[in-house]
């Protein structure tokens, strides 16, 4: 094995190691309800109030096929809300794509 090799395979373990103690720092600040928040992904449609994002931590939020515009402003709402601990939101957003043919 070349000498480059032996030094990315130490630093990747030492990068690694790093992110496994952030992770562990996180989880062990954090309440069972906020860990299952975290993996749970909501349908916007589903959600009677947007602070139900912050109520319930949710980690993800997906809105279904539905105008752009509605997309765009629950967006700028979402990034309102404080992260948990500095995790951030994942929001999908799902758009229908076809094409008509004659």
């Amino acid at each position: 094995m070349a000498a480059g090799a032996l030094i990315g395979a130490e630093a990747q373990t030492k990068t690694d190691a790093a992110v496994e103690k952030r992770v562990e720092a996180l989880l062990s600040q954090m309440t069972l309800d906020e860990k299952v928040g975290q993996m749970t992904q909501a349908d916007m449609n589903a959600l009677k109030n947007k602070s139900d994002v912050k109520t319930y931590f949710l980690g993800s939020v997906l809105s279904g096929v539905v105008a752009v515009s509605l997309d765009v402003r629950w967006v700028f709402i979402i990034t309102a809300i404080p992260f948990l601990l500095l995790i951030p939101l994942i929001y999908f957003v799902a758009k229908k794509h076809w094409r008509q043919t004659a």
